[in-house]
């Protein structure tokens, strides 16, 4: 396997977790890995050859990350529309890709082909991290699923590293009984347990005292889906685990992940230029915007100034640990999924949350708008106080306006997306509608969040 002189590097970075690479080397290591990926892509990838010939654009000017701004952004509903033949770099066998598809919360899942090199770069990118959540390498680790999935035949190494009491991994499937999931952790006692945050929640709410004698995770390490306080605590208080979020997506690859000193979250600089982009410009510390990346090692199926339709708080230029990475500071969720009032007022759903919090008498709870003029609220309670209801409702009209609908609805259960994902809040209203321009609208209306807001 021939490697780029940048590949080389980031290995040796990967591999020397004693001494971190310098900010300097990282921004480096990053412009040069830049500028291979975008001459890859336009000399091998008709969808970008045509998008830069489109636009007088030539690889040559596209040197460093603040150069990215020359390229025009690419939508999901781009790369959808476009075929496998405009998206796979030229003299790629097909065959000899891995894909992957994404959880189509957005309604159209999107397949993802990628080489094993750029693979196995990802693989060694997720162990670093959790390796600095503080994963150790004969540590039991157990992971929540929500469908089985054929088993992979057994690689020899691995099987000479379960031999030796490392890479010990379980996944358990949530298409199990809650009671025979909770029964299999008494079993295999997981020192790291793995998955959704709404899965891994409602695990630790269930669990008996019997069930917290004995499954005592030292970590809980959740992605896939935003993390609330809610979620946190409910883990934590389930489990006694601490909880680490990490950020990415199939196309991205790893984007961030949870700092165990500060709670900013790592961003992946040695695997993705990342911008946080209000109304087209990068954002400064502390403002939130939409989320364009171009991943750095994605050769098969390159993804550059891809917009992942999501809202993060742009971070400080590096961490406070002291560790090399830019940082995120809070990961917001999908952008269509804050609500579009008539007026054109935007509401945050968890500015909707918070009287609901205050109830104790609520287990689980969703914010759905169907329409501008109408907000859903689907909760799972078994016996609603009629005074507690009252409050809530009062207190969600205040926080709408008039002539929005609000409708409480009691249900015994609440679905989990396709593609087994928790979303607390679901916006049906088109993102598109009457051309808003979502990152600006929702930066602008949201005001900069205070010193450690989570």
């Amino acid at each position: 396997m021939r490697l780029s002189p940048a590949e080389r590097w980031m290995i040796r970075s990967l591999l020397r977790p004693g001494r971190p690479p310098s900010r300097a080397e990282v921004e480096e290591f990053q412009a040069a890995r830049l500028r291979e990926i975008v001459a890859h892509a336009y000399q091998r990838v008709p969808f970008y050859r045509r998008l830069f010939d489109r636009h007088g654009l030539t690889p040559d000017m596209i040197r460093t990350p603040a150069d990215l701004t020359r390229v025009p952004v690419t939508t999901r509903r781009e790369v959808q529309a476009a075929s496998p033949a405009d998206l796979v770099a030229e003299g790629e066998d097909p065959a000899r890709l891995l894909s992957h598809s994404t959880g189509g919360s957005s309604g159209v899942p999107l397949t993802i082909r990628r080489g094993r090199r750029e693979d196995w770069l990802g693989s060694a990118q997720r162990a670093r991290m959790l390796r600095s959540f503080g994963v150790r390498p004969r540590d039991r680790r157990v992971g929540v699923r929500l469908v089985e999935r054929a088993p992979a035949p057994p690689h020899p190494m691995r099987r000479v590293l379960r031999a030796l009491g490392y890479d010990r991994r379980t996944v358990l499937t949530l298409a199990r009984p809650p009671a025979e999931i909770l029964a299999a952790m008494r079993r295999l006692r997981p020192d790291v347990l793995l998955g959704y945050p709404n899965a891994l929640a409602r695990l630790a709410r269930l669990a008996t005292p019997e069930d917290r004698a004995v499954i005592r995770p030292r970590l809980a390490i959740c992605g896939a889906e935003v993390v609330t306080p809610d979620m946190r605590a409910a883990i934590t208080a389930g489990f006694g685990a601490r909880v680490f979020d990490w950020y990415g997506s199939q196309e991205l690859g790893l984007v961030a992940w949870e700092c165990r000193h500060t709670g900013a979250y790592h961003v992946a600089d040695d695997a993705i230029a990342l911008e946080v982009l209000r109304d087209g410009r990068p954002t400064a510390p502390g403002e939130s915007g939409e989320v364009v990346g171009t991943r750095l090692h994605s050769r098969a199926m390159p993804f550059i100034r891809y917009a992942q339709d999501d809202v993060v708080t742009r971070g400080a230029g590096s961490c406070a640990c002291g560790q090399p990475w830019s940082t995120i500071h809070t990961v917001e969720g999908r952008m269509r999924d804050f609500f579009l009032l008539p007026s054109g007022r935007l509401v945050h759903p968890l500015d909707l949350n918070y009287p609901l919090k205050l109830e104790g008498w609520i287990k689980e709870y969703r914010f759905v708008q169907d329409r501008r003029d109408r907000v859903r609220v689907q909760m799972v309670a078994p016996a609603p106080p009629p005074e507690g209801v009252a409050r809530i409702t009062d207190a969600l009209i205040a926080r709408l306006e008039p002539g929005v609908a609000l409708e409480i609805e009691l249900v015994s259960r609440i679905e989990l997306e396709a593609g087994g994902k928790f979303r607390m809040a679901r916006s049906l209203v088109d993102p598109d509608y009457d051309g808003i321009d979502w990152a600006a609208r929702r930066a602008a209306e949201f005001p900069r969040p205070g010193p450690g807001a989570r």
